[in-house]
């Protein structure tokens, strides 16, 4: 994918200067003489920023500041550059987010290897983050980075007001799968569900997650307790009949989750997280009265407490 960059400068020969090398280096150069151009532009991902500390309708250092206080924004480097040898200037400037300057006249050599560091160091830092809230095993967001969003989720449906349905998913008989047929086969299996799980969670704002070693968990705004349960129903039918072929006299096997799901419609004193407990206290329930392979519903009024138990005992 080609790199972005935006360009902030209002000097037309230092920006054709810099504009030219950059798209000579493959990367894909935006422009903006104005600040307020230029926060106009700010709502696109890009992988670097130039920017002018003087121009005609202000100075660089409020597009600094807007571009970093963005979220998507974050890892993005931002570059000054300025003809002005007071060290102030760039103080500011790295007061308000740039992480690096350049003096004018622009050395040719010096801005492409600058460039080429930041955006490299970008792309490392951006991958480090995805690695770091995601399973390595199946590509779901792990616990981290699951409560990160599920945050940010319970708050929508709050403003809202939509109900929202929990479900928590257990592999039946993990232990013996890995036991008998071995950890590789395991990790099918996980993978398995893991693709199934995410053939339901079909809009941008479902969350599905691998909390733990066989333990999954699907978050869906804007579902009642009837339309969860069918959901959970049809995920159960799925699994079971997707069977894992291994190399075994056997040839291959049928396994099947047990799913336990909560509903509420977030009030002032709820939280999200009760509601994951909930779904997945209703998941023991299931199992205790040996109901395992089967998805189970409980529906949360306002008046119920919030806190449940950990009592957990899955398979």
């Amino acid at each position: 994918m080609t790199s972005k960059i935006l360009i902030v400068e209002d000097d037309h020969e230092s920006l054709f200067l810099m504009a030219q090398l950059l798209e000579n280096e493959g990367f894909e150069v935006h422009a903006a003489v104005l600040v307020s151009q230029a926060i106009a532009k700010l709502d696109q991902d890009l992988d670097l920023i130039i920017v002018d500390l003087n121009l005609p309708d202000g100075d660089g250092h409020q597009v600094i500041a807007s571009a970093a206080a963005l979220p998507r924004h974050v890892h993005t480097p931002i570059v000054c550059v300025t003809a002005s040898k007071d060290e102030s200037d760039v103080e500011t400037a790295f007061a308000a987010g740039a992480c690096d300057y350049m003096l004018k006249p622009i050395w040719v050599k010096v801005l492409r290897e600058k460039i080429k560091y930041l955006i490299g160091k970008k792309q490392i830092t951006e991958q480090l983050e995805v690695y770091s809230i995601r399973d390595p095993l199946t590509g779901l967001l792990n616990r981290r980075g699951f409560e990160q969003q599920l945050e940010d989720l319970w708050g929508l449906a709050k403003r809202k007001k939509l109900s929202v349905s929990a479900l928590f998913i257990d592999l039946d008989n993990f232990k013996m799968i890995n036991d008998r047929y071995g950890h590789d086969v395991g990790d099918i299996c996980l993978n398995a569900v893991s693709s199934i799980l995410m053939r339901y969670a079909r809009r941008s704002f479902d969350l599905v997650s691998r909390i733990g070693g066989d333990e999954f968990v699907l978050i869906l705004p804007d579902t009642d307790a009837s339309s969860a349960l069918t959901l959970g129903e049809s995920i159960c039918q799925s699994v079971w009949e997707n069977p894992i072929s291994v190399d075994t006299p056997d040839m291959a096997f049928n396994f099947s989750v047990t799913i336990g799901i909560a509903t509420q419609v977030p009030c002032t004193d709820s939280n999200c997280s009760a509601l994951v407990q909930r779904a997945d206290k209703q998941l023991l329930f299931s199992k205790r009265l040996g109901r395992k392979g089967t998805a189970s519903v409980e529906v949360i009024s306002q008046h119920t407490p919030s806190h449940v138990s950990e009592d957990r005992d899955h398979d």
